[in-house]
Parts: C-alpha cells; structure tokens; sequence
C-alpha cells in the first residue's frame, strides 16, 4: 500500500506505480458497477443504504485507499450524487401493502378474484433487480474479500437483503397456490366463467399461464375418470357438466359464506340485508356480512378481507 505520509514522493517509488495504476482500475471498475445496481435497493424500505458521498464508508466497503486514487473515487461518488439529483422514477411506496392485501383476499374470499397482473409483473421486476444487485454485490465481496477493502458487516447486510427478497416471494407463492386451489375446486365453473376473456377486453379473471394450467388440469381430469369408471357408464350418464333434472353437476363457489371485513373508503357504503333492513359501513369498522355483499366494493378496494 502506498504511504499516506506527505513526505515521500512518488519519484521514490517507480516499482509500484504500475501496481497502483492496475489495482485502481480494478477497484473503480467493481465500484461503478455496484453504483449502477444500487439504485434499485428502494424497494425494501427497512434495510437503508443511503446514496451520498459516504455510501461505501456507511456500508464498510472502502477502509484502506490511499490518498493517491481517493480523487478518483470521489469523482465517481459526485456524477452518482448528480444523477441522484434528477427527478426520480415513482415508485408506490406502499407496494408490499399491496401484495399482503392481494394475498389476503384471495385466501378469504370463497371465489376466484380477477389476477392482479399489474402488480405482480411490478414486483416481478422488483424482485429480479434486487437479486441481480445481491449477485453483483456477492462477486464484488468474493473479489475483494483479500484485499482488505470488505467490513466484516458487508454479507450480514446482503443476507438482510435476501431475507427480504425470500419474504415477498413467499407471498407470492401463497397468492398463486391459493388461486390454482380455487381453480382445482371449481374447474367446469372457472372455464365456463372465462370463456371469451381474450376478445372481451376487460379485466381478466385468469393470468394466460394460470388458464393454460386449467385446460390440462381438466383434461387430465376428464382422461382419468374416463378410464376409470366414466367409460363403463351410459353415454347419457357420462356428462360432467350435466345440468339436466333441476340439478346441477357442476361445482360453484359459496357466495353466501360469511367473511371478516374492513372498510378502507371514506365514503360510508350501505348494504341492503334480507328485507328492508340495511347495513352502514363506515371507514376503518370491522364487519361480518355475507360475501355477496359485498363482492364488488373488495373487487374495486373500497373493502378489504381480513
């Protein structure tokens, strides 16, 4: 390492100035780059990294540089802060929100609710930007673990990160296992209910990939029944969407269960009951009424499962 004391000159030391010149390439080249990736890290509010001109230090990246190539580091932290200053991308800082309420009405609600396809293609994207940042990050510790320039805090920090990452993904495999669930229970009825999504335009009930998952669970379905007993019944008798005698074959959902609810609009909302009685719902009250009810006031988030 190049002294820091002011008195000896550069002159004196011509064998290292190709070293200094190599390893400060190196360290500027992995610090753009991290800098690149570390604008993304806003989507988990709790672990902080703070983009000023102290982030490496704030975050034990930069312990021993030498006063020789400190300038150029600073000159990197300072286009950073002046590229920080532009109007920046907007984000909803309440998207996590988002997800758990998602989540949490699909799992109360007795029917399959229309896919959330805006907001999970956002967290989607959020998620892969985070692990990109995190496989940066991890190449950047593993490279430079040697020289001295990495805190012993760095990879706690970077597994704080990943815990995060694992958290919200976990709410997303709730909400996608409690869909195709719906979709296993009420087969007939879900292919019934979305015919003709794709040329009416409006808010789809299935993600293409949840719909393609429905026609080969039910044609799977449909094979396995055949061979074990459908086919050894009269043809009339073979029907799984018999509708015939006042009786239908086909499974529904419970529209009347009773769910747990909160009201989220300012705007009271009043429900007529059987007969002539009606209910007011007031914002922020907890409620048990029938699902029916209330069943277009979840779909537009003026009410929320609970």
């Amino acid at each position: 390492m190049i002294s820091h004391n002011p008195s000896v000159s550069t002159q004196t030391i011509p064998q290292q100035n190709q070293h200094t010149k190599s390893k400060k390439n190196f360290n500027n080249c992995n610090i753009h780059k991290l800098l690149s990736k570390i604008h993304t890290h806003d989507f988990f509010p709790n672990i902080k990294i703070t983009p000023v001109p102290h982030i490496f230090s704030s975050l034990g990246l930069i312990t021993n540089f030498s006063p020789q190539y400190t300038m150029e580091i600073d000159d990197i932290l300072q286009d950073f802060e002046q590229q920080a200053r532009a109007p920046p991308i907007k984000r909803d800082a309440d998207l996590n929100q988002q997800l758990v309420a998602a989540m949490l009405n699909e799992r109360m609600a007795p029917e399959l609710l229309p896919y959330k396809t805006e907001l999970m293609d956002r967290v989607l994207t959020e998620i892969q930007q985070q692990q990109q940042l995190l496989l940066d990050s991890y190449e950047y510790g593993d490279s430079n673990a040697e020289a001295g320039v990495i805190s012993s805090d760095f990879k706690l920090q970077l597994m704080i990160i990943e815990t995060d990452i694992e958290r919200i993904a976990y709410l997303l495999r709730l909400y996608i296992r409690t869909r195709l669930a719906k979709i296993d229970s009420f087969t007939i009825y879900y292919i019934n209910e979305s015919a003709g999504e794709g040329s009416s335009g409006g808010i789809a009930l299935l993600s293409p990939a949840e719909r393609l998952y429905m026609h080969k669970h039910f044609k799977i379905l449909t094979q396995l029944y055949n061979t074990s007993f459908l086919g050894k019944l009269p043809s009339f008798l073979q029907l799984l969407d018999d509708t015939t005698g006042g009786e239908t074959m086909i499974a529904t959902p419970n529209l009347d269960q009773p769910v747990f609810i909160r009201v989220v609009c300012d705007e009271p909302i009043v429900l007529t009951m059987d007969g002539d009685d009606e209910l007011t719902l007031t914002k922020n009250g907890i409620y048990v009424v029938r699902y029916r009810l209330i069943k277009l006031y979840v779909q537009i988030g003026d009410i929320v499962l609970i």
